[in-house]
């Protein structure tokens, strides 16, 4: 599983580092610890995910928050929080 979000993971920031670039002028060296930093937080991330299929994978008993039961509304008229009326016209 964790070896899945690589590819993806690679897409989301170049499009994030474009769209950095864009917006707020952000220059290569002011890109650069942050970018140092994200890659921390991601190695930190990956290496929980694998500590947890790594968990689950050795043991009898599955880790995994209890399923909860989600309902939707059928009817237009209702506006979802945290939208307003306005935001349906």
């Amino acid at each position: 599983m964790a070896k899945s979000y690589t590819h993806r993971n690679l897409i989301v920031w170049q499009r994030s580092q474009e769209l950095a670039h864009q917006m707020i002028k952000l220059t290569r060296e002011e890109e650069a610890p942050l970018h140092t930093e994200c890659m921390e937080i991601m190695a930190i991330l990956k290496s929980k995910i694998l500590d947890l299929e790594r968990l689950e994978r050795d043991s009898s008993t599955r880790i995994r928050e209890p399923r909860e039961a989600y309902t939707f509304s059928t009817t237009l008229d209702e506006q979802s929080f945290p939208f307003t009326a306005d935001d349906y016209e």
